[in-house]
């Protein structure tokens, strides 16, 4: 089989740790680091010659390690030179281990490789260092905490100008919905579809209304006797009094042969600078025969008055 699932369902497990890391990875946002509040958040402390690293949870390339409240401890030799220690978490996917390690040098502190990529190579060795410090005679000193703390998402974000969503509205991206008065329309009628969208300027309609009447032409009675039951919310109203092109759906049933069929008609409404859309009787598609007409969907489309 050239392609599978990555959880099957099974009696046995059937993925592996590595199955694991690469969604971490992303997850994380391909972040290396600490997370932050778990433990002591990968803190210090120095007894002597003894560098302890304490708990938290550090994350490589997707690979999660905890180290424990009894903490890792590092035990530096007494010597008379100055040493340029770093420390750093070793992940081993051969091994399927964890570890912190130290490495010195006396004339700098020494550079560790990041090693291997992780989801390239699922066996692959790579590091992170945490802390660097020097030590002299075993006093540890000089101790800068190299590895970072996980942001969150958006957590540095610069909400000095508004979230993005106050920005998008700002700028006039919403949505929203006519404002209709049920109480004008006969019950059989219902609206199957109400929406409103505004980009920038410009808003876009789409009403769909349909009846289970079977009155001749009962929908266009109903509409015509609710000029006022479609109502456009402020913030989605066009300046001033506004003939829109717009396209009218239609699905007929013949009285005679009652066979259905689906046309369109574009068309001008009006749309009142008070929000009012008046839908009245546009039956040029009947003509002198006799129809049900069962449904119409209107999508429309004008520029309304600027974002103040």
């Amino acid at each position: 089989m050239s392609i599978k699932m990555v959880r099957q369902p099974s009696e046995t497990p059937n993925i592996t740790n590595i199955d694991d890391i690469i969604p971490f990875r992303y997850a994380y946002g391909n972040q290396n680091g600490y997370v932050k509040d778990k433990g002591n958040e990968i803190g210090y402390v120095i007894n002597g010659s003894q560098f302890t690293i304490q708990s938290g949870r550090l994350v490589l390339q997707g690979v999660e390690a905890d180290i424990s409240a009894s903490g890792v401890t590092i035990e530096i030799d007494s010597v008379n030179e100055t040493r340029y220690y770093a420390l750093y978490l070793q992940v081993n996917l051969a091994l399927n281990t964890v570890s912190i390690q130290s490495q010195y040098d006396t004339a700098d502190y020494p550079t560790i490789s990041s090693g291997d990529d992780l989801t390239e190579n699922s066996s692959g060795i790579a590091n992170l260092v945490l802390y660097h410090f020097t030590a002299n005679n075993g006093v540890i000193s000089n101790v800068e905490k190299i590895v970072q703390e996980i942001s969150y998402p958006l957590e540095d974000y610069d909400i000095s100008k508004g979230t993005v969503e106050e920005r998008l509205t700002s700028l006039g991206f919403r949505q929203g919905e006519l404002t209709i008065d049920t109480t004008m329309l006969d019950s059989d009628v219902s609206i199957t579809l109400n929406i409103l969208q505004r980009q920038g300027n410009y808003v876009i309609g789409d009403l769909a209304v349909s009846t289970t009447s079977t009155e001749v032409g009962d929908i266009y009675t109903l509409l015509a006797d609710a000029e006022k039951c479609f109502n456009i919310p402020i913030e989605f109203r066009p300046p001033a009094n506004t003939s829109i092109p717009a396209t009218i759906y239609y699905a007929v049933v013949n009285t005679s042969t009652f066979q259905a069929y689906y046309t369109r008609e574009l068309v001008n409404l009006t749309v009142t600078s008070d929000g009012y859309i008046p839908i009245l009787s546009y039956r040029s598609l009947l003509g002198n025969e006799y129809y049900y007409v069962k449904g119409i969907r209107i999508h429309f489309g004008y520029e309304a008055s600027p974002i103040s």
